[in-house]
């Protein structure tokens, strides 16, 4: 289990406020981690997948990279 001064530690590494701060805890928690929830933070994983997906890629559009690295 994550301690609360971790989650404050990461708050001050990141220079980021999260309101809500069950979901820090959830997302730093893996899969399996729970034994009442071993589906985990499997949903909210996935959604930062997507979203590190679509910053990559507004990113390099931004820098004027061609459409192969664009699409992967």
């Amino acid at each position: 289990m994550i301690m609360r001064n971790d989650l404050a530690q990461v708050q001050i590494i990141l220079d980021y406020r999260f309101s809500q701060f069950d979901n820090l805890e959830l997302a730093l928690t893996a899969a399996g981690a729970d034994e009442g929830n071993h589906d985990g933070n499997r949903r909210m994983a996935q959604m930062g997948e997507k979203l590190i997906e679509f910053l990559l890629a507004e990113a390099a559009y931004a820098a004027g990279a061609s459409r192969g690295l664009l699409t992967g």
